[in-house]
């Protein structure tokens, strides 16, 4: 069953009221039929506790229980942004966005800034090498006449290290 207890409402640049429930996700009100529209069944369950829209492309953004969501009333898009889509949040409280479409989103772990548009940029893979390395706060360089070091050659082409229980402390420089 639809939870019809709203708890959010925005008004977007467009003059449409969109209404956020705590259950039954996002409605959006058709003035026509005067009829409330959900967002579908992948909204079902999520309590939804604010509602902003990118003054930059028209984009709906939702906090929820279980995350954040972008909604594009053009095409019907819906996004869910999690622990799973690499967003740092759940459980979000409360957003603002900027005029110039920048999102702050929070819960009771943080806060997150991100410009609206980069959310919907695919992650992308880097070839990511070790391009150096410290033990205990020093620069390790290659000594290959010394059997017992910890590098042997350069370290990106280094297959292992051994390391004593005297050193404390290792750190390894990364590049992409």
């Amino acid at each position: 069953g639809v939870n019809n207890h709203f708890n959010h409402i925005l008004k977007d640049s467009k003059g449409q009221l969109w209404f956020g429930s705590s259950g039954s996700g996002i409605f959006r009100y058709d003035r026509e039929t005067d009829s409330l529209h959900g967002l579908g069944q992948t909204m079902s369950g999520s309590m939804v506790t604010a509602l902003c829209e990118d003054p930059v492309s028209g984009t709906i953004y939702a906090s929820t229980n279980k995350g954040l969501v972008s909604y594009d009333p053009q095409d019907g898009d819906l996004e869910w942004y999690d622990i799973s889509t690499n967003f740092p949040l759940t459980f979000v409280r409360n957003l603002y966005i900027t005029r110039n479409g920048e999102l702050f989103v929070c819960n009771l772990d943080g806060m997150v800034s991100v410009k609206c548009s980069d959310l919907q940029n695919q992650p992308r893979d880097y070839d990511v090498f070790v391009s150096g390395l410290m033990v205990d706060n020093v620069p390790c360089v290659p000594t290959p006449q010394e059997r017992k070091a910890v590098l042997r050659e350069d370290v990106m082409f280094q297959k292992e290290i051994s390391l004593t229980p005297r050193h404390s402390s290792v750190t390894f420089e990364i590049s992409c």
